[in-house]
């Protein structure tokens, strides 16, 4: 049995430096906004047809380096914590991005109008969903496949951030004063590892080592020695 370990990619913090992230604006679709310090995510950012969406990356999570993570281990849990300081009843979704994109070059047109939870700009299903958040940290949880994928070799293009609500919700960047935190717990190859494992026997029909006997009926009849 293999204890699992644990580590967290944070711009700023321990040496970390290769996190990216922006905002898409519909209402200025050109306009590339990687180095704000906080991001919105709404339907509705300022009037009719202002949708404003997300994107971020933790780049350099696997490899040989220093802090990072070997490939091919197997991804118990990973979580996504950004701070909010602008609540939302909506909901938001986050679905891991097919499609390559850079933080400082990146607007609502770059990306074919917006993101699209196609299976080609993104993928169709959320790896997470919140609802009603509200101020403080925000824990998005359920990023595992996501992440062994990166672990076992796939492209990471990082999530796409979305919202159904025109009521919108802002978070810090990683420019920001409080910056997104990437959180990974892993076991490393060839080891054996299960979140809980659990054995029931039946003593009064089970038997031993192929006897017919049950194990009740051994133990009663059991020596001296045990």
């Amino acid at each position: 049995y293999n204890v699992s370990l644990a580590s967290s990619f944070q711009q700023g913090v321990n040496g970390y430096t290769a996190t990216h992230d922006t905002e898409l604006r519909q209402q200025v679709p050109g306009s590339n906004y990687g180095s704000n310090t906080n991001l919105a995510i709404d339907t509705d950012n300022s009037g009719a047809n202002t949708e404003s969406q997300g994107l971020i990356r933790f780049d350099n999570l696997f490899g040989s380096g220093n802090g990072q993570i070997p490939f091919n281990v197997q991804i118990v849990s990973a979580t996504l914590t950004l701070e909010t300081f602008g609540s939302t009843a909506g909901t938001v979704s986050l679905h891991r991005m097919l499609t390559n994109w850079d933080e400082s070059t990146a607007t609502w047109n770059s990306l074919s109008g917006g993101l699209h939870a196609n299976n080609v700009e993104m993928l169709s299903a959320a790896d997470s969903q919140l609802t009603n958040i509200g101020n403080g940290a925000t824990v998005f949880t359920g990023l595992k496949a996501s992440v062994q994928a990166w672990a076992d070799g796939r492209t990471n293009y990082g999530w796409g951030i979305v919202s159904n609500s025109s009521d919108g919700w802002d978070f810090y960047s990683s420019e920001g004063t409080i910056t997104p935190k990437l959180t990974i717990e892993y076991v490393m190859p060839g080891s054996q590892y299960s979140s809980a494992h659990s054995l029931v026997v039946d003593t009064a029909s089970d038997t031993w080592d192929g006897d017919t006997t049950s194990i009740d009926a051994l133990l009663a009849s059991k020596g001296a020695d045990g």
